[in-house]
């Protein structure tokens, strides 16, 4: 390579290397910049408040004048000053400025930010804040009275002075001159950067870089004989030079740069302007001593150096000599691919250099004809070897009964041992998983006696540990008396892929068990429909005979105790309901961990105190949508539980925190989105549960408990709870080591909207004399509904179909005040009558009575056409209080 390419380069290199310096140095500026405008505008606090952190930190007026924190100059003195404190410089006189008070206040925090900066930029020596309140912060900490005076004002600082808007209009980061620290690190410079707040001057921060660690990366090497490498700053003075040393005076506290006219003459003469506008170039004049020399120089103008590499003329003669005798000597040594650069300074070498260049490359081309040989058989084991690595599979020969095993290079790697070690068949046996080496060796041995051919999958334990999956394929070879003496083989690694089949098992199991709880939820729904117009025709019946006058006392109670019975059976339908998700939550914008916290209350009343509660609930939990009642309903089902799987105590603990689900976790694959999710976490140490009770215990009526102990809705009630919320749980149990459930309900993407107000229920349940149609399939429901109205004053029309009941409104539709129509009847059903009486009459009143929906889920979406709802079974006083609320609004 040219010899002035090389020094080029060179200086180029430490050029770029003091420049990635800088940078890091402005970079921490603007961090410092932002964060104390940050802290000014979030840390303000009341006067008050401010009195008290100064009371607490024990600011005091100190011997030297200072106002400080005196415990901490106290540590300090006594080197136990914590490694992140700030020491303040605050006279007294100032104390009770209300401003320089608050600036301390809000940058009281700062230490740690500051220890961080400073040990990112390894060799600082300070760094610090100067305020308009003539109030400063330093860091590491330092005892002011061993630097300034206390009433020292930092206006009149060379930092201050350095980036005011009068001397720096431009707000920019600005490097002062090279001063004294007197703190022991010699000859500095500092770095400042102004602090505008509101277009405002409010004071700077600064760093304050010893030279030496700025020059730490300064290094040239020197490749010719008289080559001198040294920095000039744009005002032509010398930073830094092999033999002319930078003076420093601490008594006058002044550093003394020799001027550029001591390096020669020529450099007297030198544009240091004009240099560093250009950035980068050559130079020929002469040194000091009147020798013609040639060099480099870069400049750095975010600090203003330039810096130089000149040499005499005459080393580039050495060069060449050195370059052709090196030449020859690499032929000798038979690398016939180097080739002399051009030394366009010296003049008749480009003739002896061609010839030179010209040779080897002929030597070199003859060379290579030899060596193409050689490397088309390496490309050919190469392809096989790389063939072998993209396809996981190794190759194999097994000579007997000499019992050698050659292996290939992916061969090794797939059973995990050293590259070309010396491997026997029982090194690879002894690799064989326990639970497949007896069926891996009568495979073995039954296709060397019996086969042209072996074939079997096995798992091995490599000496990392890692298990393995690796399937066999061999060709056995046999010699003329029919004895097996080699066997070829291939050895794939196929872990991946049993991996894959294992996770698409584990899915697959899913979602069998999520398409048998929907079919259950389905047939829970339909049972429970059905059921509830049953026990709507039972209520209705029992409350007309409670009210019949002529009923004996003795028998009116009997049918207060069937009503009661007909209630808790509707409570159980209602606990279908919530399986299969037909019951419509409340949702409103919910604190989890305060509705946790609410309901331990109850569950501190409700379990025995054998039972401990514990609670782990993540701090700043997001908001999610939910219906306060069903998780409460959640919590007590699940508490319940744990109490009966704890007959002699033990603990119940709850925690929360939020996750998020990516595109390939395992859980997008349980009918959940990607995104952000609450978990909750209850576990109990009680006596679990097998895998075969674990598998079953969301589904409807199945219980473990004893006869009369349990109705089997309880968990089934939580799994329709949480589906319906859009989540998912999962229950982990295992005999003897207790139950967890991992509930997870999604974090809506939205905003979420105001609670609504809920209005009071009328307590109206008078009668009338308007018009009713009752609509319904089940002839004892409208015998019922029909009597119940009558008595009650009402005129009343059934119709036992929707067809039928179109067919009614079309004649009579004038006439009547209200339709009670229930949606799962045969033909067209209750929804699409609905839609068609509304059709005939915009301002039909039609109330939704249905045994489907007890939380009228069909009729509260954005397009519902019903007035009101009633859910089956309902009692008398429901009905006439929804029928006057509808018939009045």
């Amino acid at each position: 390579m040219n010899e002035l390419n090389v020094v080029r380069m060179h200086v180029q290199s430490v050029t770029a290397r003091l420049e990635r310096d800088i940078t890091r140095y402005y970079d921490a500026l603007y961090e410092m910049e932002r964060l104390s405008l940050l802290l000014f505008r979030t840390q303000k606090a009341s006067r008050t408040v401010i009195e008290k952190w100064l009371l607490k930190e024990g600011f005091q007026e100190d011997e030297d004048g200072f106002w400080q924190s005196q415990p901490l100059l106290e540590a300090y003195r006594k080197g136990k000053a914590p490694k992140n404190a700030i020491s303040v410089s605050w006279d007294a006189a100032i104390k009770n400025d209300p401003l320089a008070r608050e600036r301390m206040y809000c940058l009281r925090g700062i230490g740690p930010f500051l220890e961080e900066i400073h040990n990112r930029l390894a060799g600082a020596a300070w760094i610090y804040y100067q305020d308009i309140t003539n109030t400063a912060l330093q860091y590491p900490y330092i005892d002011q009275s061993t630097a300034i005076p206390h009433d020292f004002d930092w206006s009149t600082y060379h930092t201050w002075l350095s980036v005011d808007p009068e001397h720096n209009p431009e707000r920019e980061v600005r490097w002062t001159p090279p001063s004294v620290d007197y703190a022991g690190e010699g000859a500095i410079l500092s770095i400042s950067i102004p602090v505008y707040q509101r277009d405002e001057f409010q004071g700077l921060w600064s760093i304050d870089v010893p030279m030496r660690v700025l020059l730490t990366n300064y290094e040239i090497e020197t490749l010719l004989p008289g080559q001198e490498n040294f920095i000039l700053d744009r005002d032509g003075k010398i930073v830094v030079h092999p033999v002319i040393v930078t003076a420093i005076d601490k008594e006058k506290g002044s550093v003394f740069q020799q001027d550029k006219r001591a390096l020669g003459p020529d450099f007297a003469e030198l544009d240091m302007i004009e240099l560093m506008e250009k950035g980068q170039g050559q130079l020929e004049l002469k040194n000091k001593d009147g020798a013609d020399c040639i060099g480099y120089y870069n400049a750095i103008k975010q600090i203003g150096w330039s810096i130089f590499a000149i040499f005499p003329k005459k080393s580039l003669f050495e060069i060449f000599t050195s370059d052709m005798t090196d030449a020859f000597e690499r032929i000798k040594r038979g690398d016939l691919s180097f080739r002399i650069e051009n030394h366009t300074a010296i003049d008749q070498a480009q003739s002896l250099i061609n010839g030179y260049n010209e040779m080897a490359r002929e030597l070199e081309a003859q060379e290579a004809k030899r060596r193409k040989a050689e490397n088309d058989l390496k490309d050919s084991e190469h392809r096989l070897a790389k063939a072998q690595a993209l396809a996981h599979v190794g190759s194999w020969e097994l000579v007997l009964p000499e019992n050698h095993l050659t292996m290939s290079q992916e061969l090794y790697r797939i059973v995990g041992l050293p590259e070309n070690r010396a491997v026997r068949p029982g090194h690879i046996l002894k690799m064989v998983h326990p639970e497949d080496k007896e069926k891996a060796q009568d495979l073995f041995q039954r296709a060397i006696e019996n086969e042209k051919s072996l074939s079997f999958e096995m798992r091995i334990i490599r000496p990392d540990k890692e298990q393995r999956w690796i399937r066999n394929e061999g060709e056995i070879h046999y010699n003329r008396a029919g004895e097996v003496i080699r066997i070829f083989g291939a050895t794939q690694d196929i872990t991946v892929q049993k991996l894959a089949e294992q996770e698409r098992n584990a899915l697959e199991k899913q979602l069998r068990q999520a398409q048998k709880m929907e079919a259950i939820g389905t047939l829970a729904g339909g049972v429970a429909h059905d059921f509830n117009n049953i026990l709507q025709a039972i209520a209705g019946y029992v409350e007309l005979m409670i009210a019949d006058r002529e009923l004996s006392q003795e028998h009116r109670e009997q049918m207060v105790r069937v009503n009661g019975a007909v209630l808790r059976a509707a409570e159980l339908v209602r606990r279908l309901l919530t399986f299969s998700r037909k019951v419509e939550a409340a949702f409103k914008p919910l604190d989890l961990n305060k509705q946790i916290l609410a309901t331990m209350r109850l569950l501190e009343r409700t379990l025995p105190k054998m039972i401990s509660i514990e609670l782990d609930l993540a701090d700043e939990l997001p908001v999610i949508k939910a219906d306060p009642s069903q998780l409460e309903q959640i919590l007590m089902n699940l508490g319940t539980n744990a109490r009966d799987a704890m007959p002699d105590g033990g603990k119940f603990f709850i925690s929360t925190e939020t996750v998020f689900l990516a595109a390939g976790d395992r859980s997008i694959n349980m009918n959940l989105e990607k995104g952000e999710y609450v978990q909750i976490t209850i576990t109990d140490n009680g006596h679990g549960m097998d895998q075969e009770t674990s598998q079953h215990i969301f589904e409807p009526f199945f219980t473990t408990k004893g006869v009369g102990r349990g109705t089997g809705l309880g968990l089934s009630t939580v799994y329709g709870v949480v589906r319906n919320h859009g989540g998912h749980i999962e229950c982990f149990s295992e005999p003897g080591l207790g139950t967890t459930f991992k509930i997870l309900i999604p974090v809506p993407t939205e905003k979420l909207p105001e609670e609504e107000e809920v209005k009071p229920a009328s307590q109206n349940i008078k009668g009338g004399d308007e018009t009713i149609m009752v609509v319904d399939d089940d002839r004892a429901v409208l015998d019922v509904a029909l009597k119940m109205l009558e008595r009650n004053g009402y005129e009343v029309i059934t119709a036992g179909s929707g067809e039928e009941a179109i067919e009614i409104y079309e004649k009579h539709g004038n006439g009547l005040d209200l339709v009670i129509m229930d949606l799962g009847m045969p033909g067209i059903g209750g929804y699409k009558a609905l839609k068609k009486i509304v059709k005939i009459n915009s301002k039909a009143k039609v109330l939704i009575s249905s045994g489907y929906s007890p939380d009228g889920a069909e009729v509260r979406d954005k397009d519902s056409l019903a007035a009101g709802f009633v859910g089956k079974p309902y009692q008398l006083a429901d009905m006439l209080r929804t029928i006057r609320d509808v018939l009045d609004g």
